[in-house]
């Protein structure tokens, strides 16, 4: 509309599959100068359940961001969301609440502070039973020495609180899967040795409550992981990279060993595509519960 304020409006609509939907939203932005933004959106639609249940689907989200180049950036945004279904029994029916947040922070010029905030709440018409609960905070300091910038670290700390419904997937994705709660700490370190070897090492700690789905009954445990990565870049476009993992825990006195190879391909400055074959059972995401499969492996990274 003007150098200030900006709307938008946009409908999705899904013919195929087993959940045909539609959804149409309505926003508006407000930009006052470059520092600040605001926007808010409404969403309502309706889809069809693969048992033939028709699903109503209202919403509203609001955000705010603010930056200061690259020396303070910062977000929160919030979103509801009430579905209702024409079920007798009220089972689809339920209420979410989202919050997600970041703030970024230049300390120095070798530090920086960064910090995330992700949570989801949702809550059914039926009983507790149902009921989700998902928060994961992150706080960390990455390390980019300016007399040295063939080396960086990032140290962090992560909370994670995995409490799914009975119809909901935890972390792993898996709807039967257990719930934890999680104390995790993470510290990495990079080094460039030559312009085409670049090694890397990291130490994770974790501790962990767990419970299988509809118990309440944790049971405590701890683990430490350690890696070890070599990273070849072969020409321009192409590198070749190996790792090997060791996963620890004390409470059954156990290590799991892991390694796995990739090759990747760089396209353009914004796209990198890789695939390998991973050996053993650990994974380097401590908030993971079940363990990787052996096999192939393929990964896709993006940056903008």
């Amino acid at each position: 509309m003007n150098d200030r304020w900006s709307y938008t409006s946009e409908s999705t609509y899904s013919a195929f599959g087993t959940r045909p939907s539609l959804t149409s939203g309505y926003g508006v932005t407000y930009t006052p100068d470059q520092r600040w933004r605001f926007d808010a959106m409404v969403q309502h639609g309706e889809s069809t359940e693969a048992d033939g249940t028709s699903l109503k689907r209202r919403g509203l989200s609001v955000g705010t961001r603010y930056s200061e180049g690259d020396v303070m950036g910062a977000g929160l945004r919030g979103e509801w969301r009430h579905e209702e279904s024409n079920r007798p029994d009220n089972e689809l029916d339920r209420d979410t609440w989202l919050v997600s947040g970041f703030y970024e922070n230049k300390v120095s010029e070798d530090w920086r502070f960064v910090s995330s905030l992700d949570s989801v709440i949702s809550d059914s018409d039926q009983s507790s039973f149902r009921n989700g609960r998902y928060v994961e905070a992150r706080l960390g300091y990455a390390w980019r020495p300016v007399s040295n910038d063939r080396v960086n670290g990032l140290f962090s700390y992560t909370y994670l609180y995995d409490m799914p419904g009975a119809d909901q997937v935890n972390i792993d994705g898996d709807i039967e899967g257990p719930r934890q709660k999680s104390h995790i700490l993470n510290a990495a370190v990079n080094w460039q040795a030559s312009p085409v070897w670049t090694l890397g090492a990291k130490y994770g700690y974790r501790m962990r409550r767990a419970a299988e789905r509809g118990s309440d009954t944790f049971v405590r445990s701890e683990a430490h992981l350690g890696v070890l990565r070599a990273d070849y870049h072969v020409v321009h476009n192409w590198d070749v990279m190996a790792e090997i993992r060791a996963l620890h825990t004390p409470g059954s006195n156990t290590t799991e060993k892991a390694a796995l190879a990739g090759v990747y391909r760089l396209f353009g400055d914004h796209l990198r595509v890789g695939g390998g074959y991973l050996w053993g059972k650990v994974s380097d995401d401590l908030r993971t519960i079940d363990l990787p499969d052996r096999g192939v492996f393929l990964n896709i990274t993006s940056q903008f």
